[in-house]
C-alpha cells in the first residue's frame, strides 16, 4: 500500500509540473532575467522601485522636454556652460529666467541688444566704458538738454557748423559787444593811416572814424575791415592847411 501511495504522489508532481510547462508557467533563479528575455516595451513604470532609474541608466539625449514636468529644473540641476543658444527656445528666457548680474558683456553676441531690449533710464554712466560711444550710437535728436551736464559741450566737442539756430534757445549765446579805437598823432600830415583792431579771438563787425580837421574836410580813401579782426581808415587833407587828427572806431563782437 505504502508502496502505490509514493508511486500515485510521482505521478501526479509529473503531471502538474508538465501542465505548468504547457501553460506557460516558468520559473527563474534570482539574477538570471536579461535584457535579451524581455520583449522590448514591456518593461512599465509599476515594474520600477523608487529610484531605479539613475543618471547612469539614462542613454544620450534620452530625456526630451515631454519627459521633464513643467518648472522642475532648477539652477543647481544644470551643469556650468551647459545651456547654449541650442537649448533655447525663442523668447525662452525673460527677465524672471536671469539672476541679477548673471549677463556679463561675454554672453551677448555682438549687435543682440537694441533699444527696444532696453527699459527707459536703464542704462547709466557707469554702465558705458569711456569714450566708447560714438555718433553713430547716438539717436537723431537723442540727446536733450537734460541729458548734459554743466559745461559739458565746449568747442572741441562741436564739429564745425554743428550748431544752427534751431539748436540755439533764444538768449542761450551770451556775446560781448564792444569798440576799439586808435589815433593818429594831431600834426599837419596830410596823409593820414591808421587801424583798430578788436581783443585777440573777436571779430569786427564794423568800423568809422572821427576827423578833426576843419574847414575843408579831409577826404576819405580806405574805410574797412582789413581783416577778421580790425578796422583800417586812410584819409587825405588835401588842403593841407592846419594840424589834424584821424581817430579810428572797430565795432567788435565777442
Amino acid at each position: 500500500m505504502q508502496r502505490m501511495i509514493r508511486a500515485l504522489r510521482g505521478q501526479w508532481m509529473g503531471a502538474l509540473a508538465l501542465f505548468l510547462v504547457i501553460a506557460g508557467g516558468s520559473a527563474y533563479a534570482a539574477n538570471t532575467v536579461r535584457s535579451t528575455d524581455i520583449v522590448n516595451g514591456e518593461v512599465k513604470n509599476p515594474d520600477l522601485a523608487n529610484n531605479a532609474v539613475n543618471a547612469v541608466k539614462l542613454a544620450p539625449n534620452a530625456v526630451g522636454t515631454s519627459d521633464i514636468a513643467n518648472s522642475s529644473v532648477l539652477a543647481d540641476d544644470l551643469g556650468a556652460s551647459s545651456v547654449g543658444t541650442s537649448e533655447l527656445q525663442g523668447a525662452a528666457v525673460d527677465q524672471s529666467a536671469i539672476q541679477d548680474g548673471a549677463v556679463t558683456t561675454w554672453k551677448l553676441r555682438d549687435d543682440t541688444i537694441n533699444s527696444v531690449d532696453v527699459q527707459d533710464g536703464t542704462i547709466g554712466s557707469i554702465d558705458v566704458f569711456d569714450e566708447n560711444l560714438t555718433g553713430a550710437d547716438i539717436a537723431r535728436y537723442g540727446i536733450q538738454n537734460s541729458d548734459l551736464a554743466d559745461n559739458a559741450v565746449d568747442s572741441a566737442v562741436l564739429g564745425d557748423g554743428a550748431v544752427d539756430g534751431a539748436a540755439l534757445r533764444r538768449g542761450a549765446v551770451a556775446s560781448k559787444t564792444y569798440t576799439r579805437q586808435a589815433s593818429t598823432a594831431s600834426d599837419s600830415t596830410a596823409l593820414k593811416e591808421m587801424q583798430a583792431s578788436c581783443d585777440s579771438g573777436d571779430r569786427v563787425t564794423g568800423g568809422g572814424y572821427v576827423s578833426t580837421k576843419s574847414g575843408f574836410p579831409a577826404i576819405v580813401i580806405r574805410d574797412y575791415a582789413v581783416d577778421a579782426d580790425s578796422w583800417l581808415v586812410r584819409a587825405y587833407d588835401y588842403y593841407a592847411n592846419g594840424t589834424w587828427q584821424l581817430t579810428v572806431i572797430a565795432n567788435c563782437i565777442g
